[in-house]
């Protein structure tokens, strides 16, 4: 491998880069908020349970990618070679770099072969740049579970396919290959859209050019199609609590997602207008590559396995756009991107490469340097800033230990983006389960046994968005007030004690629980000042509240509901029922709503939930008539048996 004077100072430059990012993480640039965010901790997150603390990855319920190759690799080989939550994470980020510095290199050499080490670092260097100081989507270099292993794979995948068409290796080879496919595949499906559909496509658009194609050369084409789709079809049989969440697929959601594309890609090339110039070069490269290509290479002697790699980049990122523009039920998320802003970085430089060589290399040097100047500046200016606090323990996660510590309480709730990140960076052995504001399990990235009946306390973030935000007011009415309020900057920390707090309403005989009106859905109401539900137009009839959908266990219950009616006693003015929401109700208890004169009254009936319907949900609905008034002030589910 010749390397030269520019290739060791390139991978010099790297090195920098690399030391750059560790004292950015010592330092806490800003960057890291990515890295130790909730659905980032994923992988540490199920490390740390099942090697230090004796988890099972059977009770975990995994994404729908999960991410088990070459992240859980790559991750492993973190935790042992660390000691710390932070620095574990910090040595992955290091290898996820050194890989992809890996993998480009791979890719290059063959195309320029003197010049494939110097081309790599500076790629590397200009992506690790723009990781620290860019955000999304350049930092999922540094950061595991985001959809970056599949990209590794895919930048290898071509490195070796490009290898076996200058020399054809050997059967247990490609048997490699094809392994690495279904595992990757089985690890995370986006693979399959960014790197075997458009494989397959470009090797047919070639054997169209060549006029070479034959049924004989789809054969292993149709291999890597089957092996990729086993891949996918494996990744139910992982465990049994994996996310129940698939992609739709529609056209529903088509201008709004198209949208979002182009107001991301605009950003990007704002926030950066050096890589939209890249971007737009890279636009004219795929445009006359596939000129070349069309024309056999003769006009202009591009080498073929540059224009294969222009072209293959090209079609994976039009079949990603595709598929996020058609997506029906889930967000915009950038992490679908990588490729797309990564590609271009490596084609335009393979391409200058080739056009002017040797007399280029000063450039790419010349700007991996500016780079690294300005990265170091910036570090510099970070570390005076904020120093170098080792190990990573911001003061908020040291207050909330010395609360939770000084009243020895250890399982807790809170909502899905504090729960991770406190029971990860914490010092204490804590079990923290995520809830969503109504006190609901919030089973997604967590293990089931995080889960419990009962538990010490909360921490709310007083700060956070309402529609996450755990209700104060709900933990309240279950429990009363908590013995101990403690604050901890934006966190609030309820604390009841040991195995004294509830979030499972009417789980033991004796309990109730109230929903006020306006917590319960409607179709002809509106709602109160009191928190009521009134009938929005006495000319309307439907229902005036429904739900609460609240799963019961089996045993027997009573349902009161308390409202009003202006109407007199001898009126009927609606009726109401006790049903289980199934596909087919299942009816309870039914009766009518009479008038009242306009004063405040109960009713209230039993019914019994068997063992059949354990943990359904529950439904108390009230029907208002035609020309009736009718109020629901709240209702109310006791739990006697």
């Amino acid at each position: 491998m010749m390397v030269g004077r520019r290739g060791y100072f390139a991978l010099f430059l790297l090195a920098t880069g690399l030391v750059n990012l560790v004292l950015c993480y010592l330092a806490q640039d800003s960057f890291i908020a990515w890295v130790f965010n909730a659905d980032a901790l994923y992988l540490p997150s199920i490390f740390q349970n099942i090697l230090a603390s004796n988890g099972a990855f059977s009770d975990w319920y995994l994404t729908p990618a999960p991410y088990l190759f070459p992240d859980y690799p790559m991750f492993l080989l973190s935790y042992w070679l660390g000691s710390g939550a932070g620095i574990r994470l910090t040595i992955f980020s290091l290898i996820q770099t050194l890989l992809t510095f890996g993998a480009i290199w791979m890719i290059s050499a063959h195309v320029a072969r003197q010049r494939a080490v110097l081309i790599a670092a500076a790629a590397t260097t200009l992506l690790l740049y723009l990781a620290i100081h860019s955000g999304q989507p350049f930092v999922f270099m540094l950061v595991s579970a985001f959809h970056y292993g599949a990209f590794l794979v895919s930048m290898v995948f071509v490195g070796i396919w490009l290898l076996h068409q200058k020399l054809e290796l050997p059967p247990m080879v490609l048997a490699g290959v094809g392994a690495l496919v279904f595992i990757t595949s089985l690890s995370d499906s986006i693979f399959i859209v960014q790197t075997i559909a458009p494989f397959i496509t470009t090797t047919f658009l070639f054997l169209i050019v060549d006029k070479s194609f034959t049924w004989k050369k789809l054969v292993p084409l149709t291999a890597l199609v089957v092996v990729s789709l086993l891949g996918l079809s494996f990744t139910s049989f992982i465990t049994d609590h994996r996310a129940p969440f698939k992609m739709v697929i529609g056209i529903t959601e088509l201008s709004s997602n198209f949208d979002s594309v182009v107001g991301f890609w605009r950003t990007i090339v704002c926030d950066n207008p050096i890589y939209g110039i890249l971007q737009v070069a890279y636009v004219g490269i795929v445009v006359h590559s596939c000129c070349s290509a069309l024309r056999k290479y003769s006009v202009d002697g591009l080498p073929r396995p540059l224009i294969w790699i222009v072209i293959f980049s090209a079609l994976a990122t039009c079949a990603t756009l595709a598929v996020v523009v058609l997506l029906t039920n889930m967000p915009f998320t950038s992490r679908y991107f990588i490729p797309a802003f990564t590609w271009p970085i490596i084609a335009v430089l393979l391409y200058l490469d080739y056009w002017f060589g040797r007399r280029l290399g000063s450039v790419i040097i010349l700007i991996s340097l500016i780079a690294m100047v300005l990265l170091s500046f910036g570090t510099y200016r970070l570390i005076k800033a904020n120093g170098l606090p080792y190990p990573y323990y911001p003061s908020t996660l040291s207050c909330i230990d010395g609360v939770l510590e000084k009243n020895r309480v250890f399982n807790g709730i809170a909502q899905y983006w504090d729960a991770k990140y406190i029971q990860y960076f914490s010092r204490l052995s804590l079990n923290l389960a995520q809830y969503s504001r109504t006190l609901e399990p919030f089973r997604w990235i967590t293990s089931e046994k995080y889960f419990r009946s009962r538990y010490d306390f909360a921490i709310v973030s007083d700060h956070t968005d309402p529609s996450i935000k755990l209700s104060v007011d709900m933990i309240k009415r279950l429990n009363g007030e908590p013995t101990i309020v403690a604050t901890c900057d934006d966190k609030t920390i309820y604390i009841y004690g040991k195995d004294k707090m509830q979030v499972q309403k009417l789980s033991e005989t004796g309990s109730s629980y109230r929903w006020q009106g306006c917590e319960l859905l409607t179709i002809i109401g509106r709602k109160t000042d009191q928190c009521e539900m009134e009938k929005n137009e006495v000319h309307a009839s439907g229902y005036l509240t429904y739900g609460p959908y609240e799963p019961l266990f089996a045993g027997r219950y009573a349902a009161e509901i308390t409202y009003s009616s202006k109407a007199k006693t001898t009126e009927t003015v609606g009726g109401w029922d006790v049903v289980f929401a199934l596909p087919d109700m299942v009816v309870l208890n039914n009766g009518p709503l009479v008038g009242t004169d306009g004063v405040v009254v109960k009713i209230k009936t039993e019914f019994v939930v068997g063992e059949k319907y354990n943990m359904e949900k529950i439904q108390v609905r009230t029907l208002a008539l035609t020309e009736m008034d009718l109020k629901v002030i709240d209702i109310k589910i006791y739990r006697l048996l």
